[in-house]
């Protein structure tokens, strides 16, 4: 059972917000359910204190072409499809997400990576990097040979402040592609109720 609350709060709670605190009062607004249920809900749904509120901040993008891995190499992976940014923080152009507002972010970065020669073993490797620090979050993969693209996936949950530059590199022990397979290359992040301060 689950209950909306609509953006014209205000009047919507005048008129129904008392009848779905519980199920004595349930059957009250809506005489079809026969069957009642004790259902305590708890909602801040009317809040007026607009200024604790911080504006939401989420984008995705996805890759748009294969893009060229030399072995050993490191290489910023390119997400030129903006499918969405709430804040108007994800830069496609350049593939960067800058937070305006300081905060706990969830960020991940996925690549689709084939090797040149699927008869070899390798290594794949895909890292979030924070002002160019390469420490933040990092995933590694072995694979053996193989017929099909590798998924390599990196997320974690960081503080970023607000301005912070965050990119998303790739690397592998042999040369290969990452590849636009499904759709399967994509970096995206948002952002965590935490304080705005």
């Amino acid at each position: 059972m689950s209950y909306s609350y609509y953006d014209h709060c205000k009047d919507y709670k005048k008129k129904y917000h008392d009848c779905y605190k519980s199920s004595k009062s349930y059957d009250k607004c809506d005489k079809k359910h026969e069957e009642k249920h004790w259902v305590n809900v708890k909602v801040n749904c009317c809040d007026d204190n607009k200024d604790e509120l911080v504006r939401a901040s989420a984008f995705r993008a996805r890759n748009t072409a294969d893009q060229t891995v030399p072995a050993n190499t490191f290489v910023k992976v390119l997400f030129q499809n903006e499918q969405f940014d709430l804040a108007n923080e994800y830069n496609p152009a350049i593939s960067i997400f800058i937070p305006k507002t300081r905060g706990v972010y969830s960020v991940i970065g996925t690549i689709a990576f084939i090797p040149n020669n699927l008869n070899t073993n390798y290594r794949a490797r895909v890292e979030i990097r924070v002002n160019g620090n390469p420490a933040i979050a990092i995933d590694n993969d072995f694979f053996g040979p193989i017929n099909f693209a590798n998924i390599v996936a990196v997320s974690s949950i960081i503080q970023l402040n607000a301005g912070d530059v965050v990119e998303v590199f790739a690397q592998s022990s042999v040369a290969g592609v990452i590849s636009t397979v499904e759709n399967s290359t994509h970096f995206e992040a948002a952002r965590f109720p935490s304080p705005k301060e």
